[in-house]
């Protein structure tokens, strides 16, 4: 069985997608447990300094750590490498694999996607052997096709939801060549 951690804020427990997660995983013949620490509007940094946060990233023996940044209002490049990049040591460190979850803009700010983009990536630069998953692009992709959007304009709805969950996957299956 693979153990996967999701840290992160409502990005990660609205529509439950690790529960997602899981049930795409089974379905494709994957055994998988997800766990998650979640606060709504957190930030990195705030899971830093949480006592079960650190346990359970410590001790609960993950093969994949999935972090995500608080991105409505997203802080900028410098605070998400300090904050990632802190987490992602400590990640290292328990002896797992940290995936950065690359969140999308707000619907009322398209313009700020590529500023996410941008500093996921300089992120998970820094990091040789992390992996990133890329919604925020697929996202952007999609923008005026599909509302992907929940009422606050912030959140994924239901249509995305499965989307993001097969997505994640996607860096699990590329475990060995460094992910995409």
């Amino acid at each position: 069985m693979e153990k996967v951690l999701f840290i992160g804020n409502s990005h990660t427990f609205f529509e439950y997608l690790p529960w997602v997660f899981t049930t795409v995983c089974g379905q494709a013949g994957r055994d998988v447990h997800a766990g998650m620490s979640t606060y709504p509007v957190c930030d990195l940094r705030w899971h830093l300094e949480s006592a079960c946060t650190m346990g359970n990233l410590r001790h609960g023996g993950y093969d994949f750590i999935v972090i995500q940044q608080v991105a409505h209002p997203f802080e900028g490049a410098d605070t998400l490498i300090e904050q990632g990049g802190a987490l992602i040591k400590e990640i290292l460190s328990a002896g797992a694999k940290p995936v950065i979850f690359c969140p999308w803009s707000e619907k009322r700010n398209p313009q700020g996607q590529e500023i996410i983009n941008e500093a996921h990536d300089k992120l998970h630069g820094l990091f040789r052997g992390s992996l990133i998953a890329h919604y925020g692009a697929a996202w952007r992709r999609l923008r005026g096709v599909l509302d992907l959007y929940a009422e606050d304009g912030e959140n994924q709805n239901h249509r995305i939801a499965l989307s993001v969950g097969l997505n994640q996957f996607r860096p699990a299956q590329r475990y060995d060549d460094g992910g995409y």
